[in-house]
């Protein structure tokens, strides 16, 4: 059996690839996370960007058709949410071809966890400015995804016209857990990858102050005159230090943008065949948390001298790493 874990983005795909590569590691492991392709077990396969970028001549693609006709071969688990990006209008027949080709030689399982568009986006919004690599603005980012929502749901839709049984499409939902969601597809007993998750770096959003000042980190530095680290602030927060006052019941996104997204994403949902979508998400309406922008205007300039003494280096060697 082949299983696939297609993502999406902010679904927990982290903790359950870690835990799956810890597994793995085990004697007697049940599961093959396959290493096909890669050196390491860890984080996102190739699969997914050989596909998008070379197609059916992927020799990733090639190595594991070969793979599912040897006999007796453990259940094989690969796993990327940059499945994720074969699900556009020009990429989807060549995730639908492998799919199909695979199916022809083995059993395949595919996972698809499915978040609310809106938090999906101010998601992955929030990690880009946590890094440092935020190109555009919240409204730029959820215009962009409700211009792209019917074309994301159409294409599930087809994808689950083709596959039927062999598509799992979880909701993301209080209590939804990737890890469970995996072993259950794979078809191992409960908490045989669980069992790994106190290993797990974890990977929840920061507090409104934290989450401004690394938006922002490059100007704070430009108006101070500093050199500041952000992987130093990054360490400083992952340990729980935190800033006066903050908050972690917020979004950035505008109400009239976050309803705009939902009405569409629930419309393009429905007429996918994807009610689980529309019962999971359709009653959240207006039940979002307290609306906060990340301008640096809202920082004070005590938060501003927190931010200096939490990212300035120190002068120790894991500080003069690339901020």
């Amino acid at each position: 059996m082949l299983v696939l874990h297609l993502g999406m983005p902010k679904t927990g795909t982290s903790v359950a690839q870690q835990c799956l590569a810890t597994y793995a590691r085990e004697d007697g492991a049940r599961i093959d996370y396959t290493s096909i392709g890669r050196d390491a077990l860890v984080a996102h396969h190739p699969l997914a960007q050989e596909l998008l970028t070379e197609g059916a001549v992927s020799p990733t693609r090639r190595i594991l058709l070969d793979r599912l006709q040897e006999p007796g071969t453990r259940p094989i688990i690969v796993s990327s949410e940059r499945f994720t990006n074969l699900l556009g209008r020009r990429h989807l027949h060549i995730l639908l071809d492998f799919l199909l080709a695979c199916r022809t030689h083995d059993k395949i399982r595919c996972v698809l966890a499915i978040r609310e568009m809106a938090s999906y986006r101010e998601s992955m919004h929030l990690q880009m400015g946590r890094f440092g690599k935020c190109t555009t603005t919240i409204e730029a980012h959820i215009a962009s995804g409700i211009r792209g929502a019917v074309g994301f749901f159409g294409n599930i839709g087809k994808l689950r016209s083709r596959l039927g049984q062999d598509l799992w499409c979880p909701m993301v939902t209080d209590g939804f857990d990737s890890v469970s969601q995996i072993e259950r597809a794979a078809g191992v007993e409960p908490d045989t990858l669980g069992k790994y998750r106190g290993r797990v770096r974890s990977t929840v959003r920061y507090p409104l102050k934290a989450q401004t000042v690394l938006l922002h980190l490059d100007e704070i530095a430009q108006k101070t005159g500093l050199v500041l680290n952000r992987r130093r602030l990054l360490r400083a927060l992952a340990r729980g230090v935190r800033f006066e006052d903050d908050t972690a019941d917020y979004t950035i996104i505008p109400p009239a943008l976050a309803d705009a997204m939902s009405r569409v994403a629930l419309a393009a949902a429905k007429r996918s065949g994807l009610q689980d979508y529309v019962d999971s998400f359709g009653g959240k309406r207006g039940k979002r948390p307290p609306y906060h922008s990340l301008d640096i205007a809202t920082l004070s300039q005590r938060d501003i001298e927190r931010a200096v003494s939490l990212a300035r280096p120190t002068g120790r060697r894991e500080d003069h790493r690339a901020a």
